[in-house]
């Protein structure tokens, strides 16, 4: 069996610890982002090796931020782990996207339904200015940053 391509040779070289003196975020909260984006992009398609080391390297950190990112992926889904293979971009059926998107619908929709009533008119006027940024964004993984 080939091996799948571990991921884009134009995937950028980041230089987080420097990124990290000047955001919020830790580490491997960075990484978790960069690498959940390469994953639901495509870039990073189902079945591709994430080899730990050559990472590690890329990004410029140490090994344990790296694994600690990856096993924030493999709680979301996006990763699992396999023994001697390492870990591995998950790959999902139409059934199970669909069941995700089913349970994400289904929640999300209750959590308007308890909010809708506590709405304030600021917080309307928010929310209306929020999907102008989201309508007017041409990235969508940038859509989860706004605010």
């Amino acid at each position: 069996m080939r091996e799948k391509k571990c991921y884009s040779k134009n995937m950028k070289n980041y230089n987080l610890k420097t990124q990290i003196k000047t955001s919020y975020r830790t580490l491997p909260g960075m990484i978790t982002d960069i690498l959940r984006e390469a994953i639901l992009s495509g870039e990073l398609s189902g079945g591709a090796q994430l080899k730990q080391e050559e990472l590690a390297s890329k990004f410029g950190v140490s090994m344990s931020a790296l694994r600690e990112a990856l096993k924030s992926l493999e709680a979301e889904g996006l990763v699992r782990f396999y023994p001697n293979r390492g870990a591995v971009v998950s790959e999902l059926s139409a059934d199970e996207a669909q069941e995700i998107f089913d349970i994400r619908l289904f929640l999300e929709l209750g959590a308007l339904e308890l909010a809708i009533p506590n709405l304030t008119d600021l917080d309307l006027a928010e929310a209306g200015r929020i999907l102008k940024e989201a309508d007017d964004e041409t990235q969508s993984g940038c859509w989860g940053e706004l605010a």
